[in-house]
C-alpha cells in the first residue's frame, strides 16, 4: 500500500502502531464476553466462572446450574485475563503510544513500530503470568508460547532500531 500509494512504509507502520493497540484492547473485551481465552484458576474476588470451559454456549446453562458445577469442582473461578490484556495490552500500550508521539525520538522513521512491539511484547509477557496456557500446557519450563512470541517481537524491535539507527 505504501508504495503504491507513494508512502513511506515506516511512515504507515509508524501511524498503525499508535492504533494498534485499540483493536487488541476490544477483541479482548469480545473474547471476555464470549468467554474466550480465560484465565488461570484464581480465588481472587474478582474471578469469573467461565461456562464455556466445559463447552457450554450461551443459553445451554443457567445460573441455578452454575453453583453445583462449581461446587463439584467441575468448573472453577478463574482470573478474568481477558480484562486485564485489554487494559495493559491494549489501553495502557495506547495511552504510552499517544504520549510517544509527541516526543522527538518518535518523530524518527519505525521509532513508533519499535516501541509498540516493544511495549506490547512486556505487557502480554506480564498478562500471559494470568493466562490459562494454550492446550494447557507450556512451551518451555514456565514460559508459555504467548511469552516466548513476544520475546521475538522485542528482537524484532530491537532490529528496527539497529537498522534505522534510532539507538
Amino acid at each position: 500500500y505504501a508504495r503504491k500509494h507513494g508512502h513511506s512504509f515506516w511512515n504507515l507502520a509508524d501511524a498503525m502502531a499508535c492504533a494498534t493497540s485499540l483493536g487488541f484492547a476490544f477483541g479482548r473485551l469480545a473474547n471476555f464476553v464470549n468467554g474466550e481465552l480465560w484465565g488461570r484458576v484464581s480465588d481472587v474476588k474478582w474471578a469469573v466462572v467461565f461456562p464455556q470451559e466445559l463447552g457450554l454456549t450461551y443459553g445451554e446453562y443457567t445460573a441455578a446450574a452454575i453453583g453445583p458445577l462449581v461446587a463439584s469442582g467441575e468448573l472453577m473461578a478463574r482470573h478474568p485475563s481477558q480484562l486485564y490484556q485489554a487494559f495493559c495490552e491494549g489501553f495502557l500500550v495506547f495511552g504510552i503510544m499517544l504520549l510517544l508521539r509527541k516526543t522527538a525520538f518518535a518523530k524518527r522513521p519505525g521509532a513508533l513500530s519499535a516501541c509498540y512491539l516493544a511495549l506490547y511484547a512486556l505487557a502480554r509477557i506480564a498478562m500471559e503470568f494470568f493466562r490459562e496456557p494454550d492446550n494447557g500446557q507450556f512451551f518451555i519450563g514456565w514460559m508459555s508460547k504467548g511469552q516466548f512470541y513476544s520475546l521475538l517481537l522485542i528482537l524484532g524491535a530491537g532490529y528496527i532500531c539497529w537498522k534505522q539507527k534510532l539507538l
